[in-house]
């Protein structure tokens, strides 16, 4: 049985876990390396096995496919060429899964400020760049793409190193009936025990609301 997951293990494209899962980046694009790799984002070369008529790059007139997308286009080589990274992708990646396992490598340079992996960004912008092109025939340049992927990849580095304050519960006016509430479902018998307890916090001499248990079975819809 080891032995077959290890075969199946090294089957597979990726590491799942060093290469998308656990890098240092949003969810959403996660979520879209994952889809990038297991081929199944609308490009032209995806939809074709599938059925659908092919289409070319809308950017350059060349054959789509993912390759071509996030590493082929004359827009996307020059986005990365200019990218202020140590590593740049070499021109014999033959897959998006080889350059996302390259991906430790392409690490930002000191100026950007970044401590965080800037790659990811680079891919899910030039992906956004091409659905505008296509769908709203909207053009970015490189240099916009490039900005962009570098300003949304220190907006979210920003956003995990802030403290998120822990606010106390806001003060009820003078008067002001509070009531708790809590619940709790039996999986055996299908029914439900609700507890309430009001009271005015404020009153000299706190009086504990009516405690209700009620047991009713839980309605299916």
């Amino acid at each position: 049985m080891t032995a077959d997951k290890d075969q199946l293990f090294i089957n597979e494209p990726v590491n799942w876990l060093k290469h998308i899962w656990n890098v240092k980046t949003g969810p959403k694009l996660k979520d879209f390396l994952w889809r990038v790799v297991k081929k199944a984002i609308p490009v032209s070369s995806n939809l074709e096995r599938r059925g659908f008529p092919s289409f070319n790059c809308k950017s350059c007139g060349g054959h789509e496919d993912d390759l071509h997308v996030f590493l082929k286009c004359p827009l996307a080589e020059e986005v990365w060429n200019h990218m202020p990274t140590i590593r740049k992708p070499q021109n014999s990646i033959t897959s998006l899964a080889e350059l996302i396992k390259q991906g430790d490598s392409f690490t930002p340079l000191p100026p950007t400020g970044l401590t965080t992996p800037l790659w990811p960004w680079v891919v899910w912008n030039l992906w956004k760049a091409r659905n505008k092109l296509v769908f709203e025939n909207r053009v970015f340049t490189g240099q916009e793409i490039r900005l962009k992927s570098i300003k949304d990849a220190k907006e979210w580095s920003y956003a995990q190193s802030r403290p998120f304050p822990i606010c106390p519960p806001p003060m009820s006016p003078s008067g002001t009936l509070v009531c708790k509430v809590d619940a709790a479902w039996d999986a055996s018998s299908g029914s439900f025990m609700l507890l309430n307890k009001c009271h005015k916090p404020s009153a000299k001499k706190a009086r504990p609301g009516k405690t209700c248990p009620t047991s009713v079975p839980m309605l299916w819809i």
